[in-house]
């Protein structure tokens, strides 16, 4: 039993043979299929039992639908009926094309991008993006303010061994008036240094964070304002996760973890240098110690931190294939579970996931390694400091009590301060490919001040393709070769051809979505090609075949710049047929149309995207198979629509079904990024060698 719907209601119910010998929509719709298939050349290659099901289809459909077979055609096979008109219309090179001719990718090349893994130290111009980021004048006023207090830091406490050596406080037999005027005095000075140290640590907290910030909104915006500029092709060659990947953990690393890093770095490598230098000050002899301390210090470094910078990198770029994986199974989740493949792309992504981890406790590891070294080196400088202290016979009690406090503090500030450089180099590499995504090849500009077209700019809607030639990227096949066509103002022009003909990339071009190889477009006499993209893209408008809404209210997917009154609304809606259907809903034109416009069918997408290019008005329409998501009478109603709308308008028409073409003024006949044939529909079908009359044989229209 095969149920037919039409509007929330049942048109037609019967078994297969039933319904085709009634004639109705099903039996319109399984021939429309299959012709469509036949134009598309979906079964060149198809499976003998596949294909003998599908002769077996179309012969019972022709028996019962169509009485105007004649004698000999049924002497013909199936197969042969179905596609010979067609393909005695086709020369032997349409035929036989060579497999570049087809699109198909030669040795060696790819179509998506290898992530760019980097080696070796990182560049110094990383480093500078990210100081000029967080500001240079600031960001060296905060490392003054912090040398400034490290250097009242040790003041403070010389002067609090001063005054433990005092000899006046030690003497019990002063009067308590002079042992309370020492000691004021004392604490005077020491609550003057204090209150420095504070207001230096202010200032230099407060430059520092505020500039951090600064520096990752800086870093963020940069490549955030690259990515929406950069050309179709690189969304074409680069995978959604690798890009969310970039936008959210490494943006999370500049943000969170760089500051800290920073500043952890900051607070221990001052803290070391001044225990070394109070040290050197009170023991020189410690320098013949220090000498082979630093040489092995400088030796771990060197072993350690390419290992770790490395081993941060391989994390960074094994993450991306764990959100790309994640986002397709998302989106394809119902496919998934039609299959019943949830078990399969759950392993692949735990698959994914222990690849990943791997690196990261690889550099966990690396890190332990580094502390177990680092700690050892911290021992021996508190050893060899306490015992030259000991063998030193003129080092007073405070002297040594200063040297101990500082050389203890190196056992834990000097291990960090290590690990801070290492999580440094190993994290700037977010900085790295931040840059990386901020240099990003963009578009044309999006105004060209000094060739702005006129107002009133296109007025008549003339296209001239000028020995236009186009490919998506460099390296690829031209798409579009050395097209020359000159279209006329408010004339209708239909394009039709095979797959992969070229009949997009002619509408992409228009659009500048992808720029010429060669030649040129004019558009009322202006190059489109020297004008900015907001000017042309502004005054040209599409009907896509892939309806495109976004998440909020149909008032703000028909008119997002509020440019029209909610009367200019309810009529665009009302033309295009879909006002009963918003005045039923509860908020009407508040109405909320979900992520990508889920809370509408494919059918409601389409006319709402009809509704806000009647809005526009433009002189220019090119609809790339607007009608192909719906239904035969809607795609009736939407023609008619266009018919009445658009008059006086230049209007483009990639086909999807010949029958709404055919009272336009012209027909372009694409083949192989070529144009084939290009003449009225009346003067095409009247030469049966035409490959349009080909078409319209097989669609059964003549």
């Amino acid at each position: 039993m095969i149920v037919v719907m039409k509007d929330g209601q049942i048109t037609e119910m019967g078994t297969y043979e039933e319904l085709l010998a009634h004639d109705g929509p099903f039996a319109q719709f399984l021939k429309e299929h299959l012709t469509q298939e036949q134009m598309d050349g979906v079964g060149e290659d198809e499976d003998p039992e596949v294909a003998n099901i599908k002769d077996s289809m179309w012969g019972r459909i022709e028996l019962l639908t169509s009485d105007a077979a004649t004698s000999a055609d049924e002497s013909r096979p199936l197969r042969q009926r179905r596609k010979g008109v067609y393909e005695n219309a086709l020369t032997k090179s349409q035929i036989q094309r060579k497999p570049k001719e087809i699109g198909l990718m030669k040795p060696g090349e790819k179509l998506i991008s290898v992530e760019v893994l980097a080696k070796g130290r990182v560049k110094s111009a990383v480093y500078l993006k990210y100081v000029q980021a967080a500001g240079v004048i600031p960001l060296s006023l905060a490392m003054v303010a912090y040398c400034a207090f490290q250097t009242v830091s040790v003041l403070t406490n010389y002067w609090l061994t001063d005054w433990t050596q005092d000899e006046n406080l030690a003497n019990s037999s002063n009067s308590a008036e002079v042992l309370e005027s020492a000691n004021d005095r004392y604490l005077s000075v020491y609550a003057v240094f204090g209150l420095f140290q504070g207001l230096l640590l202010m200032i230099y907290l407060y430059l520092y964070w505020r500039r951090m910030v600064i520096a990752g909104k800086h870093l963020h915006s940069q490549m955030m304002y690259r990515l929406f500029r950069a050309p179709v092709s690189f969304f074409d060659t680069t995978p959604i996760g690798r890009i969310l990947n970039r936008c959210s953990r490494d943006i999370e690393i500049i943000d969170n973890i760089l500051p800290i890093i920073c500043r952890d770095f900051l607070n221990t490598f001052g803290s070391n240098c001044i225990t070394m230098l109070v040290i050197l000050i009170q023991t020189p002899v410690f320098g013949a110690v220090l000498i082979p301390v630093i040489a092995l210090f400088i030796l771990i470094l060197r072993f350690y931190v390419p290992t770790s910078r490395q081993l941060r990198r391989i994390e960074h770029i094994t993450r991306s294939p764990i959100y790309t994986h994640f986002s397709e199974s998302v989106s394809g989740a119902s496919t998934i579970r039609a299959y019943g493949a949830s078990n399969r792309f759950l392993l692949e992504s735990k698959r994914r996931l222990d690849y990943n981890v791997a690196y990261f406790f690889a550099a966990s590891m690396a890190l332990r390694w580094l502390s177990v070294n680092l700690d050892t080196l911290a021992n021996l400088v508190i050893f060899f400091s306490g015992v030259l202290q000991i063998v030193t016979p003129s080092t007073t009690a405070g002297e040594t009590g200063l040297v101990l406090s500082y050389a203890l503090q190196i056992s834990g500030s000097l291990p960090w301060m290590v690990r801070q450089v290492a999580d440094f180099e190993t994290n700037i590499v977010s900085v790295e490919r931040i840059k990386e995504y901020s240099e990003v090849a963009q578009e044309a500009d999006w105004i060209e001040s000094a060739r702005r077209p006129l107002p009133t700019w296109p007025s008549k809607g003339v296209i001239q393709f000028n020995n236009f030639s186009m490919r998506y990227r460099e390296g690829l096949d031209l798409v579009i070769k050395g097209m020359t066509i000159r279209i006329e103002g408010g004339e209708k022009v239909g394009i039709v051809g095979r797959t992969g003909a070229g009949k997009s990339s002619l509408s992409l071009s228009l659009f500048r979505l992808v720029e010429a190889a060669s030649g040129s477009i004019m558009v009322d006499g202006v190059n489109i090609a020297d004008i900015g993209l907001h000017d042309l893209r502004s005054r040209i408008t599409i009907l896509p075949q892939d309806p495109v809404l976004f998440s909020g209210t149909l008032r703000m997917n028909l008119d997002p710049f509020n440019e029209f009154n909610e009367d200019d609304l309810w009529t665009a809606l009302e033309r295009a047929h879909l006002r009963d259907f918003v005045y039923q809903l509860p908020l009407q034109l508040d109405y909320h149309c979900g992520q990508e416009g889920h809370n509408l069918s494919v059918g409601q997408r389409q006319l709402v995207c009809l509704a806000r290019t009647l809005l526009r008005k433009c002189r220019v329409l090119v609809l790339d198979e607007a009608t192909a998501a719906v239904d035969i009478q809607t795609d009736a109603l939407i023609q008619s629509t266009v018919r009445l709308a658009f008059q006086g308008c230049t209007v483009l028409a990639i086909a999807h079904r010949l029958n709404t073409i055919l009272d336009y003024d012209k027909v372009i006949v694409m083949n192989a990024g070529t144009i084939q044939e290009y003449d009225s529909p009346s003067a095409l079908l009247e030469n049966p060698q035409s490959a349009f009359y080909a078409m319209a044989v097989d669609a059964n229209l003549v």
